[in-house]
């Protein structure tokens, strides 16, 4: 029955699991070589594998440390670099040397609250001890055991040796998979017994990593066999079991000899200590084999990221007189008159069509009191006018004489004419209201008659081809003669055309055309080909004149593919009114450039120009594909100023990535009329779209993902919108662009979006500061969820051009000087060299050639403005960077961490947003940035506030009797109460250290009770991480820790004294006082009364003689004063 319970525990402590409720796990070192008492710390916490990070770092960590993996003693320790997305647990430790684990070091914040960690280096540790694990049998068997430096020796216990760790001694010793567990081997000598359990960490390299002591109570070592483990024996007589055929055993349990040739007959030592068959022997060539003869035993196991006068007055015609003189009126010589009559005859008002292609096209001027002006209407006013116009023309071509010659409307006067709709006469239609200047919203009135004639040259290119003129949407050619076709006719032809000279003239058989022009009768007189009789239904069979003139004529833009349009001649080059151009001309235009189709333009400050084209005209039935420089032009000879055709084409629009030290991310902006315009964040969401950016820009093909936009624009325009289909390979081709006006010209960052393209590349300096040190390039990755590649710029080829430049990018400065580091860590170089001019705008912008070199000395850059990063209260406070505030914009709580953590202060625990508008640094950090100097930042005006953060070293806790009393912390900047929830007496003890006796607050009064300590199951090691801004008792908590002396207890308030007795007393006073008064009056008097009175002794006779003593009053004066004092 105790055999059975005896097996029954041991089955259990095999298959009953071995992980507890607490999550930290084991803590080992890692390389890539073969020692387990070297590498990098990783630390398991809930079954994950995790790093440690190196904030105040010191010996006595390395200490604990090699202990707690039984590696001896720290030797050295380096930096390292991690996998970019790794996590970091363990950080802030300040261990002694005592501690049993890391676990047990004082810094950490404990469960469920982890220091933040972003720097990319962990320590590296080497430990004193060489661990080896060896089986003493030969042939991937027997019993497992360990040398520590080749000297002391140690066995390991069985009793936490299971599948895992068994399959992975064999497979580190190339011996294949595991076969089994044998049974044990009981072990004497039990003082070095070790356990290894592989169970919760992952990718085990080598079986010491799973190290640990071992129970007291084992005493049995772990035997095992690999499945590559071969069996041999040998087969002879039973008088001696280790002399005979050699065999080995097969898959299949068989036996089977063993050849001559064999490797496994090699070594007759090794192949007799493996059967206990002595430590020699020898072969003999007997039974068909090899037979062997052996003499005693042996057992070995090995292991392993824009007033005149007047004759006639009071005249009254009934207009059948013939003269005005015969009308009824008074007939006086020199009559003084105030006002007297004006006359315009219609015969005096003559027009003109000014402008246009041909002699009968163009705007309609009008002579009007011997003024040519422009005539023009209300745009309410449909009357046409072509029909009086056009026929008031004839009869001057007839014959009819204008009352003058024409004179160009140089000083811009205008004549309104209205309701013409019944009118025969252009003079009936003129306005009562004469108009000096043009009304606001009149038009000008164009005109084309029938009868109008446009000459012009028909070929593919402009100045060459046939002769022709377009009349009544017929098109009639020049019928060649060698008696009228010459180079001085050709010349006068070109020079019509604005085309120069001719330079060479022929003659063409091969042409369409409905009609001749014959030049006989109006050449000679020196007469416009336009005035030339035209011949219908003549042409077939005929030979018409072409030329070719020296000049050409040409239209463009003034910048590619947008601009003002212009037009060059012969004779002329200058720009396009714009009143005249139309939409399908810029698009035809466009299209002409190669630059794709028209688009809007979003340019506000045109302003007028002098032009020197007023328009320019397509010719009907020429030829449906005939060009702009082919069209009929119009020139604007002393033409007042005005506004020019302007036209964008999409070709013109092109994207970038604002330039930064980034490569294929950041800011995107698109070029639109020569603005780099930002975008807006909705219009970069398509996929299409973003992938479309990505390629035109040569970013990658892969995934792309949107990124916030690093601060405000000073546009005032942006992309609104962005459409491209998923072929589209150039923002040009894209079916829609929209280009819009922000609000009140004011654009926020938050409305903004960037892009990251899958061929990112960024660069910074690591790794103690911000503006010194490696300089890294981090690239993409194809897989969105894959790690960054983190590669090394190499020395070869970098100056202090390039050093310059990235300093430049960094804002790190002015440059001090590079050098080159080669150190012992392998890592790749970046695949690229730089070579700057100096004229770039970002390191990105100079050449860059492939590295060939297989130098691996790396370049160290020192720049000299290391951003200053503080709070103003130390640990707490409001943030700035080199003396400037930062903005909230894209603010995230990892940056506040990163603060916090490179001013030495632990975590963040608050953030509050601050009321400012003045210019901060807008800031934005990327994944591998740890410190706040290396994240990118602009200054610009800030419309989110400014950044307020308190760090776990900034929360102070206060009691208000020192040591005890009401407990107040203060962590918003100004203290409130505590919450009694969640005190309890663990949390009361690491309070009372917390407080310092001599430190007595008064308790906050008539304020809410709204912040709580809460740690999760009491596991935090620092109570500034329990910080909770909910409190669902209202009420503040007490503490009294040691040293806390209740206060005496307050003495009870005096009462006020009665007035009464008062008020009688002082009444009293004052009767007495007037009592005296009267008394010393009355004796006064009395006195006198006394000193008026004759003596007893005078007789009668002296009152009546009228005879006085003269008395002297001195004495009753001075009685007198001294009574009245």
């Amino acid at each position: 029955m105790m055999e059975l319970m005896l097996l029954l525990l041991h089955t259990l402590a095999y298959f009953t699991p071995t992980g507890s409720a607490d999550p930290k796990g084991r803590i080992i070192l890692r390389s890539g070589g073969e020692s387990p008492c070297e590498g990098h710390v990783e630390a398991y916490y809930e079954d994950k594998k995790t790093y440690v990070g190196d904030k105040y770092w010191n010996a006595s960590a390395e200490e604990v440390v090699c202990r707690s993996t039984h590696c001896g003693k720290p030797i050295s320790s380096t930096d390292v670099y991690r996998p970019l997305k790794s996590r970091v647990v363990l950080n802030e430790l300040k261990c002694q040397g005592n501690e049993a684990s890391l676990w047990d070091c004082p810094g950490w914040p404990g469960s469920d609250g982890f220091s933040f960690y972003k720097k990319p280096t962990v320590k590296k540790i080497s430990c004193s001890d060489k661990i080896e694990i060896k089986k003493l049998l030969f042939q991937c068997e027997g019993t497992v055991r360990y040398s520590v430096n080749s000297k002391d020796h140690g066995y390991i216990c069985e009793e936490e040796f299971g599948k895992m760790e068994a399959d992975i001694l064999c497979k580190h010793i190339d011996c294949g998979e595991w076969g089994k567990i044998l049974r044990p081997e009981e072990i004497l000598e039990t003082s070095k017994m070790k356990s290894i359990n592989c169970e919760g960490i992952e990718d085990v390299t080598h079986p010491w990593q799973c190290v640990k002591s071992a129970p007291k109570s084992c005493k049995r070592a772990a035997r095992i066999t690999c499945k590559d483990h071969k069996r041999m024996q040998l087969r002879g007589h039973n008088s001696n079991v280790c002399s005979g055929q050699l065999e080995r055993e097969n898959e299949n349990g068989e036996w089977i000899p063993v050849n001559s040739n064999s490797s496994s007959s090699n070594n007759t030592s090794e192949l007799c200590s493996d059967m206990h068959c002595g430590a020699n022997g020898y072969f003999t060539h007997s039974d068909n084999g090899l037979h062997l003869t052996c003499s005693g035993n042996n057992i070995g196991t090995e292991m392993i990221s824009v007033s005149r006068k007047a004759m006639l007055d009071h005249v009254e015609c009934s207009g059948t007189e013939s003269s005005l003189w015969h009308c009824r009126a008074k007939h006086q010589s020199d009559t003084q008159c105030s006002n007297v009559p004006y006359v315009i005859c219609s015969e005096s008002v003559s027009v003109n069509l000014r402008g246009g292609p041909g002699h009968l096209a163009g705007t309609l001027e009008v002579e009007y009191e011997g003024e040519w002006k422009t005539a023009i209407r209300s745009p309410t006013d449909n009357s046409d006018l072509s029909n009086i116009v056009c026929e008031k023309l004839r009869k001057t071509e007839n014959g009819t004489k204008r009352s003058s010659q024409y004179v160009e409307n140089s000083n811009k006067k205008f004549l309104v004419l209205e309701k013409c709709d019944s009118k025969t006469e252009i003079s009936d239609c003129i306005s009562k209201n004469k108009q000096q200047s043009n009304p606001k919203g009149y038009e000008s009135i164009d005109i084309t008659c029938p009868e109008n004639k446009v000459l012009f040259l028909h070929g593919n290119q402009p100045c060459s081809g046939t002769v022709g003129i377009m009349y009544k949407e017929k098109k009639y050619s020049l019928s060649w003669s060698n008696q009228t076709w010459n180079i001085d006719l050709a010349s006068k032809i070109c020079q019509e055309l604005h085309c120069g000279n001719a330079s060479k003239i022929s003659s063409s058989t091969n042409i369409q055309s409905d009609g001749i022009i014959k030049p006989d009768n109006c050449l000679s007189s020196n007469k416009s080909l336009v005035e030339c009789e035209l011949e219908e239904n003549s042409a077939s069979n005929q030979t018409f004149a072409a030329v070719k003139c020296t000049g050409t004529i040409s239209v463009n833009l003034t910048n590619t593919c947008w601009g003002y349009v212009s037009i060059t001649t012969a004779d002329k080059n200058g720009f396009v009114a714009e009143d005249a151009w139309e939409e399908k001309m810029s698009e035809k235009l466009c299209k002409e450039l190669s630059c794709g189709s028209s688009m809007p333009s979003i340019d506000e400050s045109q302003t007028e120009e002098q032009i020197a084209f007023k328009s320019l005209h397509d010719l009907n039935n020429v030829g449906t594909d005939r060009k702009l420089n082919q069209y009929s032009l119009v020139y604007a000879n002393d033409s007042p100023r005005r506004k020019r055709a302007y036209v964008v084409c999409k070709k013109s629009i092109k994207p970038r990535f604002k330039p930064s030290r980034d490569h294929c991310s950041g800011n995107v902006e698109v070029l639109y009329e020569g603005l780099w315009l930002p975008v807006h964040k909705d219009a970069l969401k398509d996929k299409n779209t973003q992938k479309t950016i990505c390629e035109e820009l040569k970013c990658g093909a892969g995934w792309v993902q949107t990124t916030p936009h690093l601060g405000p624009s000073k546009e005032t325009h942006l992309i609104k919108e962005l459409q491209c289909d998923k072929s589209r390979r150039s923002l040009a081709l894209c079916k829609k662009i929209a280009a819009e006006k922000a609000d009140k010209n004011i654009i926020k960052a938050s409305d903004l979006g960037g892009l990251i393209c899958s061929n990112w590349s960024k660069m910074a300096l690591e790794v103690e500061d911000s503006c010194k040190g490696k300089v890294v390039v981090y690239s993409g990755q194809t897989d969105q969820d894959e790690e960054a590649k983190r590669s090394f710029v190499s020395f070869e080829g970098w100056t202090q051009k390039e050093g310059e430049m990235l300093c430049k990018d960094l804002h790190c400065g002015p440059y001090i000087n590079i050098k080159p580091i080669k150190d012992a860590e392998i890592n790749s170089l970046w695949n690229k060299k730089f070579s700057c001019s100096g004229r770039e705008k970002s390191i990105w912008e100079c050449k860059t050639e492939p590295n060939n070199n297989t130098k691996t000395e790396k370049v160290i850059l020192e720049c000299k403005g290391e951003p200053k990063v503080a709070l103003s209260n130390g640990c707490s406070g409001e943030l700035t960077i080199d003396d400037k505030r930062v903005c909230m914009s894209q603010w995230t709580e990892e940056d506040s961490h990163r603060v916090c953590q490179e001013l030495n202060c632990g975590n963040r625990i608050y953030n509050e947003t601050l009321k400012s508008k003045e210019k901060s640094f807008h800031v934005h950090c990327d994944e591998h940035h740890y410190r706040i100097g290396q994240c990118q930042r602009v200054e610009a005006p800030c419309d989110a506030g400014t950044v307020f953060l308190t760090c776990a070293g900034g929360v102070r806790f206060w009691a208000s009797d020192g040591c005890g009393g009401v407990l107040s912390v203060n962590y918003k900047g100004e203290p409130e109460n505590l919450c009694q929830d969640g005190i309890s007496e663990t949390i009361k003890e690491e309070l009372c250290k917390e407080l310092v006796c001599n430190n007595k607050t008064q308790p906050i009064k008539n304020k809410k009770v709204e912040t709580s300590l809460v740690c999760p199951n009491n596991r935090l090691k620092n109570l500034r991480y329990c910080i909770n801004d909910t409190c669902s008792s209202g009420k503040s908590a007490n503490i009294q820790c040691v040293g806390y002396t209740t206060p005496p207890p307050s003495s009870p308030p005096t009462a006020p004294p009665d007035p009464i007795p008062i008020v009688v007393g002082v009444l009293l006073c004052l009767i007495l006082v007037v009592l005296i008064v009267i008394f010393v009056r009355y004796r006064i008097n009395r006195r006198k009364m006394k000193a008026m009175m004759p003596p007893a002794d005078m007789e009668e006779a002296d009152w009546d003689s009228g005879e006085y003593e003269d008395v002297d009053k001195s004495d009753e004066v001075d009685s007198f004063r001294r009574g009245r004092k």
